[in-house]
């Protein structure tokens, strides 16, 4: 993920805010009644969808719903510290804003930049996993998500867990999964590099 690259762009996100919040008066009255109901939705449904664990299958597309929602939170922030009285709403308003800026928000939003590319697996009808890169270089390693892909709507996915692989602990790009007889648990393997002198890594995921 570029974390940098995030940080600056959500920066900039962040002053054209400030401009908005500036010269909200001369926005035009058409656009000022779409801008509001715009992030309230966009903020509605990205709560929506982290909070039932659902996504579409594009991480690309997860990303701009992402900058979309951050977007309309920051704007609804700004716009906040216009009450009165300022001195408290601009102190409330620098406090809302800094979570922002937390790697928890910018990692999800640094896929618009460097998509991790949506090669699900299919271990059962309608159960897949994925394994998503969560950062580069000498600490690099992957999640190794498990997705329920509704055959009725493969364009979405529902999380039901995921399991973290370290590239110090084992070859997390030959990682793989098998769906146990019983049906309820799914067996998550991470074989060793080659010449690594340790056994696979093993987890076990539990179907919900």
């Amino acid at each position: 993920m570029n974390i940098p690259l995030t940080t600056v762009v959500l920066l900039l996100v962040t002053a054209a805010m400030v401009m908005v919040r500036a010269f909200w008066p001369r926005v035009p009255a058409r656009l000022r009644g779409f801008l509001i109901p715009f992030a309230c939705v966009s903020i509605v449904v990205e709560l929506l969808l982290t909070g039932s664990s659902w996504s579409t299958g594009s991480n690309f597309i997860n990303a701009i719903m992402n900058w979309l929602a951050v977007g309309g939170y920051l704007l609804l922030v700004l716009l906040f510290t216009r009450l009165h009285p300022r001195w408290l709403t601009t102190i409330s308003g620098i406090i809302l804003v800094i979570p922002v800026f937390a790697s928890s928000v910018l990692i999800p939003l640094g896929n618009v930049f460097t998509p991790t590319p949506n090669r699900p697996v299919y271990i059962a009808k309608g159960l897949a996993y994925e394994r998503v890169v969560w950062v580069e270089g000498p600490s690099s390693g992957i999640n190794f998500m498990l997705y329920r892909r509704p055959l009725w709507a493969p364009f979405l996915r529902k999380k039901i867990d995921y399991v973290p692989f370290n590239n110090l602990q084992c070859h997390t790009a030959a990682s793989t999964a098998t769906l146990e007889p019983d049906g309820k648990n799914v067996r998550v393997f991470c074989p060793p590099w080659p010449g690594q002198n340790t056994a696979t890594v093993e987890r076990t995921i539990r179907m919900r």
